[in-house]
């Protein structure tokens, strides 16, 4: 199985933890600007780069009382 493969499945749970179903997508998006190769991994610029609006993929990031 190829490795992005492995690795969208190995995230499906934590994903499925999110609370809000609509945030689920925003924590897939997330992941894969924290893995792509843009210069900056924050909020901002892989909003940008996915064309999304910033504020819902910030409840993504990892920290106490985020991702729902």
């Amino acid at each position: 199985m190829p490795c992005l493969e492995r690795l969208k499945e190995f995230m499906e749970p934590y994903i499925q933890r999110l609370g809000d179903k609509r945030q689920h997508q925003h924590g897939r998006t997330f992941l894969q600007g924290l893995l792509s190769d843009l210069e900056r991994k924050s909020t901002e610029p892989i909003a940008e780069r996915a064309g999304l609006y910033r504020r819902p993929l910030q409840k993504c990031q990892p920290g106490p009382a985020r991702c729902g």
